[in-house]
């Protein structure tokens, strides 16, 4: 882990908001001032070429972080920057290079804009809008913001009796079959609410969902979005719940509830108030973390699911706070994990390896062959075998009566609840893993049937049954280590 101190950075404080930016073939990362919203970028990489579009790869939303903003024009980009709520908007122009210019104050038709939460900027071609939430106004106001800076405000939000946004915690937006809808966090109401903005910037009411609703959802704090298997989804991190919750926007801006992941002793993201997604491999990987001194690395799976893949810990050497802001960007074959937190003196920078990471293994024709690659084979509703490499794979069975086999590597075979007898057929015991959170509410292995056979062991719970042959085909005695609930 690199740390970045604060005086180094020519800020005695860090704000909690961090962007990415690529401008002249240099990677910028920019960050503010806690105590008066100045901008400032180091440089993370130089000479890079412009990015290719991949149409087929999943693009993840530029959320820049809790109090940062970037307008893409088609000259030079504009940030602007509300980390100190009691302070004024301001903004900077990148340069040629991304590196921000002089932070000034932003001066709308409605004077200056003071104690803003959240703000998002929508791009409309010439003149892009801007989503804003402020402490002392009522509901959300919608802003145009022309090429050169003018900013003037052309329609208001109110708050009404299905809608959340009573303390609004952050923005985003997504564009599904040509509509632009926007989302709003009430981090008082504790719940998430969609509008539709048309061409002219009015807004109209949706969907909404949260608490009352029956998703259990407490203190929302920071939206991503993602475009993912020809789907938009919109991960929410609630600190109060401790939960990272999936939901799946369609057509129609009608909002479905995916997943809702609570931080368990495996995971790192109490208290969770920062998140960010970045794609590797046709994969995408979310970033999460919160009070517990380290982060967690989940993956979006196809409709929607999340995965735990590992989490990280940062107690040793200068150690972490409770992580307040998180950027991630790929960088040279690596993700790279930008971290700020509650402390705001520095700037904590994690690397993951991205090389060994394969891509989404589907099942075709009764098989799923993986490589040498760390890799997801992903099986369907049929009878199949999936068979791993030399990676360290997740299997996922799928319905139907389906055939394990890991190959070497630390294996994770992740059970559906199908009511199907599935089996293991190479289970190495000590380094892979079962994975049976899908089966119901099981807290330990105790709850759970374990027969020994001479082979390996036999496992079931309710309907659901699965017969594991040990590699060397011997007894097997499971263990709580052996299991992921």
């Amino acid at each position: 882990m690199t740390i970045l101190q604060g005086a180094e950075l020519g800020f005695g404080f860090i704000a909690d908001g961090l962007a990415v930016v690529q401008a002249g073939g240099y990677l910028r990362l920019i960050y503010a001032a806690r105590d008066d919203n100045r901008l400032a970028a180091v440089t993370l990489a130089d000479g890079l070429p412009s990015p290719m579009p991949d149409p087929a790869a999943p693009v993840i939303g530029s959320a820049p972080g809790a109090d940062i903003a970037v307008q893409d024009n088609a000259g030079s980009d504009r940030v602007y920057v509300f980390a100190s709520h009691d302070g004024l908007l301001r903004h900077a122009t990148l340069g040629a290079t991304g590196a921000p210019g002089l932070t000034n104050g932003t001066l709308t038709d409605q004077g200056y804009l003071f104690g803003v939460t959240a703000m998002e900027i929508l791009e409309r071609g010439p003149t892009d809008m801007a989503v804003i939430a402020q402490r002392t106004v009522a509901g959300l106001q919608v802003f145009s913001i022309s090429e050169t800076g003018a900013v003037s405000l052309i329609a208001t939000l109110a708050d009404g009796p299905k809608s959340y946004l009573a303390d609004v915690a952050d923005l985003a937006s997504v564009e599904v079959a040509g509509r632009s809808f926007l989302l709003a966090a009430s981090a008082l109401e504790n719940g998430i609410s969609l509008f539709e903005i048309d061409s002219a910037g009015a807004a109209s009411f949706v969907d909404a969902i949260g608490a009352a609703d029956g998703l259990p959802l407490g203190g929302p704090a920071a939206l991503q979005t993602v475009r993912f298997g020809g789907e938009q989804f919109v991960l929410v991190a609630a600190t109060l719940s401790a939960s990272v919750s999936v939901l799946r926007i369609n057509e129609m801006g009608v909002i479905f509830v995916e997943d809702h992941l609570i931080d368990d002793r495996a995971t790192r993201f109490d208290d969770v108030a920062a998140l960010d997604a970045f794609p590797h491999a046709g994969r995408v990987f979310v970033v999460a973390a919160g009070s517990d001194a380290g982060v967690s690395v989940l993956e979006l799976l196809p409709g929607g699911r999340l995965s735990h893949v590992t989490s990280l810990a940062l107690e040793t050497g200068a150690g972490i706070g409770t992580v307040t802001g998180i950027e991630a960007a790929v960088l040279n074959g690596r993700a790279a994990i930008f971290l700020t937190d509650a402390g705001g003196t520095r700037i904590h920078q994690l690397e993951i390896a991205l090389a060994g990471i394969g891509g989404l293994v589907g099942a075709q024709g009764g098989l799923a062959l993986g490589g040498n690659l760390d890799e997801r084979l992903l099986g369907t509703a049929a009878a199949e075998t999936l068979q791993g490499g030399g990676g360290d794979d997740f299997l996922h069975d799928g319905a139907g009566n389906d055939l394990l086999l890991g190959g070497a590597g630390a294996d994770v075979f992740v059970l559906d609840r199908d009511g199907s007898a599935d089996r293991i057929g190479d289970f190495q015991d000590g380094i892979d893993r079962i994975d049976v959170s899908d089966w119901g509410r099981i807290y330990a292995a105790s709850a759970l049937t374990i027969n020994i056979t001479a082979s390996g062991a036999v496992v079931s719970y309710g309907d659901e049954s699965l017969t594991i042959t040990r590699a060397g085909s011997a007894a097997l005695q499971l263990t709580e280590a052996d299991f992921l609930f």
